[in-house]
């Protein structure tokens, strides 16, 4: 006598809610990064075509032509590359201590990185800009580095 229970699977249970989720995020997601990376190669689209009449690169031409943009693309990669180095040396060496060292208010300190999500920052923010305008740091590179540095030190520990 052989064992067919070994060999019986039971059919799938096909999850409609979450193909309809995957689907909907899809759309919202991925179509206007299509939509823009459309507009970012086209030279002529017209209503009421569906697609592009002249695909081409005129326009980025006159673009990258401009002194401004230039010194906007070294900005932020000289902002961002300092921001992230430094967010490394502070967040590197507290994300190993909260991983290996066990403290107290280890578990207050995790919760006190999701609350600081849980609420808007729009007040936060607010106050910070007052302290920034106390300090000369409104639209300087320092002051957007600092701000951004806040916004990385959640993330990376």
């Amino acid at each position: 006598m052989t064992d067919t229970s070994a060999t019986f699977r039971p059919p799938r249970r096909i999850d409609w809610t979450g193909i309809a989720f995957a689907v909907v995020l899809t759309v919202v997601i991925i179509f206007p990064l299509i939509v823009v990376g459309t507009w970012a190669f086209t030279n002529v689209w017209r209503y009421p075509a569906i697609i592009p009449q002249e695909f081409g690169l005129r326009y980025w031409g006159s673009t990258l032509a401009r002194q401004d943009v230039w010194t906007s693309i070294t900005m932020s990669i000289s902002l961002s590359v300092r921001v992230t180095l430094r967010s490394c040396i502070i967040c590197l060496p507290a994300a190993y201590a909260c991983a290996r060292m066990s403290c107290p208010a280890r578990n207050l300190l995790f919760f006190s990185f999701l609350a600081g999500h849980a609420f808007p920052k729009f007040g936060l923010l607010v106050a910070i800009a007052a302290i920034f305008l106390q300090l000369n740091l409104i639209g300087t590179f320092w002051g957007v580095a600092l701000i951004q540095l806040v916004g990385t030190l959640l993330f990376m520990i």
